[in-house]
C-alpha cells in the first residue's frame, strides 16, 4: 500500500513539475518573439546555396498580425527554415530544383531535428527576422522582410485543426476549429485568442458576435 501511494505521489509530482516546465518555455516564446501572425501556408520552394547549406521558402498568407516589430502587412510573407530531414533537393528537367519527400516507413520521432510544414497548413507562427541565409526567392510578396521561426522546433507553431461533426438533429455537418500548443489544447480560435490576451504587446483581432434573431 505504501508502494503505492509513493507511486501515485511521484507520478503527481513528475507531472506538475513537467506542467511547470512546458508552461515556462511557451511563456518564453510568446513574450520573446517579435513577430507572432496568424497564417496559412501556401506554397513553398527550395534553395539551395551549396556546400550543404540547403533551406526550404515557404509563402504563408498572413491573415491577422498580433505582434510586429516592424511594419507588416496581411498579404504574403516568406518564412525560411533548414531543409527537413527525409526531404531532399532534386534537379528537374527544365533546370528548375524541386523537393523529394522520402520519410522512412521505420523512424523514431525524436529523429525529426528540423521543423517542417506542408501547404494548407494554417495556425499561428513565432518569428524572428531573417538574419541567418539570406533569401533567394523571386516570388512578389505583400512584404519585403523575409523571417524565421522564432525556435527551430516544431513546437513553436500553434496549429490549427478542422474538425468535422454530424449535427445529431439536423444531420447536417458542423466544422470547428481546434487547436494544440505543447501540451495545452483549444476547443476553438476565440480559446486560443484568450490565452494570448494574458501576454504584453498582443493585438488581438475583432471577433464578430453572432447575432439572434427575434421571432
Amino acid at each position: 500500500m505504501k508502494k503505492l501511494i509513493t507511486v501515485i505521489i511521484t507520478s503527481i509530482l513528475f507531472t506538475g513539475l513537467y506542467a511547470q516546465q512546458t508552461k515556462s518555455v511557451y511563456d518564453e516564446i510568446i513574450q520573446n518573439s517579435p513577430y507572432i501572425f496568424e497564417g496559412k501556408i501556401i506554397s513553398y520552394s527550395p534553395i539551395d546555396k551549396g556546400e550543404g547549406q540547403k533551406y526550404v521558402s515557404y509563402t504563408i498568407e498572413i491573415q491577422h498580425i498580433f505582434r510586429e516589430q516592424q511594419n507588416l502587412n496581411k498579404g504574403t510573407i516568406e518564412l525560411i527554415t533548414p531543409l527537413p530531414q527525409f526531404w531532399h533537393i532534386v534537379d528537374l528537367p527544365d533546370g528548375t530544383k524541386s523537393i523529394l519527400i522520402n520519410q522512412p516507413e521505420h523512424f523514431e520521432l525524436n529523429e525529426i531535428k528540423k521543423i517542417e510544414f506542408s501547404s494548407g497548413m494554417s495556425g499561428i507562427f513565432f518569428c524572428k527576422q531573417l538574419d541567418v541565409y539570406p533569401s533567394l526567392s523571386q516570388a512578389i510578396l505583400n512584404n519585403k522582410l523575409s523571417v524565421q521561426n522564432y525556435c527551430e522546433d516544431k513546437t513553436c507553431f500553434l496549429q490549427y485543426t478542422q474538425v468535422s461533426n454530424v449535427d445529431t438533429e439536423t444531420k447536417q455537418i458542423k466544422y470547428s476549429t481546434k487547436a494544440e500548443f505543447f501540451n495545452k489544447k483549444f476547443d476553438s480560435k476565440e480559446d486560443v485568442y484568450q490565452f494570448l490576451k494574458q501576454y504584453n504587446n498582443i493585438s488581438l483581432p475583432t471577433i464578430k458576435k453572432k447575432m439572434l434573431r427575434v421571432h
